[in-house]
């Protein structure tokens, strides 16, 4: 199975019996209660992860578990979760938190549908404060 959409609206918090599709290349878990990445599995050919509208708030823990667990991710969603600045109202921490996405997963194309064309200063200023 390469595309799995059918879990939302469903108040999944925890995705561990994932692991069985290794194949998987969409994965859209919106509207549900997930906190945290820690139980989904890697899932080498994820291309597309949808996590709209659930209840996200540790960036360094998502930003790791996803460089560490989807090498081939482009497509990632985040919108309405508290881990997104946007969510709170905050634009100008917004483009923070999207170089970071994009600097931590460099394979990143969009996030939360948005391509980084316009971010391309933003992520060299922070990749210039980390380098220093």
């Amino acid at each position: 199975m390469d595309f799995l959409t059918l879990l939302t609206f469903c108040l999944i918090s925890a995705v561990s019996h994932l692991e069985k599709f290794t194949n998987l290349k969409v994965l859209i878990l919106d509207h549900n209660n997930i906190a945290s990445l820690r139980s989904f599995p890697p899932l080498p050919k994820l291309e597309t992860l949808s996590l709209a509208y659930n209840t996200m708030r540790d960036l360094e823990q998502t930003l790791i578990h996803i460089d560490n667990s989807y090498p081939a991710l482009k497509h990632l969603n985040l919108i309405k979760n508290p881990i997104n600045p946007m969510f709170a109202g905050q634009s100008a921490k917004y483009d923070l938190f999207r170089a970071q996405f994009k600097i931590w997963i460099p394979t990143l194309v969009t996030l939360d549908g948005i391509d980084f064309s316009k971010d391309e200063v933003k992520i060299a200023d922070v990749r210039t404060e980390i380098e220093a």
